[in-house]
């Protein structure tokens, strides 16, 4: 079923991708593991599958501890307090929305030696059950950051709203865009519904947990 699931999300990646003249080497999968028992993690890694992601921070330790040599994805809300694990266990983070957060992250990132590789969350949808930072917020952010030394800005995040797959695409636009004007190339964006829609608008990374896992998948 897995293999199935992952090999029919890279046919459709591979799709959507060539559709913006793109190949699917441009793009990283990132399988999202939040309730995922740890054998069907196992038999997706035997696959060949080695960017996992993960919405809470004590979850992303504890599997990152049970499975190494892996590159780990912190894709959910993250608070203060729970900066030093994420720093400690995520290559990749995000969910960053805030100077604090930021800050907090350049902080611990320095005093381990580390370049943390980040992407600022930004609610394009303006829906206000989201996290994010608004597009009027966005300038500033992007100009505290730039100016920490342990930080990596790849790009911007979107969650899309929960609607039709077509209905999400000015969303994935408005992220492209606005990532446009800083000169940013990495774009987060594209769930389980929604993913091929968002390669289409230039996803460089797509978060697709469900339809990896489920038995039967619409997409």
């Amino acid at each position: 079923m897995i293999a199935e699931n992952l090999s029919r999300i890279k046919k459709q990646i591979e799709a959507s991708a060539a559709k913006s003249g793109r190949g699917a080497k441009d793009l990283t999968l990132v399988a999202i593991t939040k309730n995922t028992p740890d054998e069907k993690v196992a038999e997706l890694i035997s696959l060949g599958q080695h960017h996992f992601g993960e919405n809470k921070v004590q979850e992303l330790e504890r599997k990152a501890e049970h499975f190494n040599d892996l590159h780990w994805h912190l894709v959910g809300h993250l608070q203060t307090n729970k900066v030093n694990t994420a720093v400690k266990y995520a290559e990749y983070i995000h969910s960053v929305d805030s100077e604090k957060i930021a800050k907090k992250i350049d902080e611990v990132a320095g005093k381990s030696g580390k370049k943390q590789k980040i992407f600022v969350e930004v609610n394009v949808s303006g829906e206000e059950s989201k996290y994010g930072i608004s597009e009027n917020e966005l300038p500033e952010l992007i100009n505290q950051i730039n100016k920490m030394k342990n930080i990596e800005l790849l790009g911007l995040m979107t969650m899309a709203p929960l609607v039709e797959e077509q209905a999400c695409r000015p969303c994935f636009r408005k992220l492209r865009q606005l990532a446009g004007k800083f000169g940013l190339k990495g774009l987060s964006m594209g769930m389980s519904n929604d993913y091929g829609v968002a390669v289409e608008e230039g996803a460089t990374f797509v978060r697709i947990g469900t339809a990896l896992f489920a038995d039967k998948n619409n997409k």
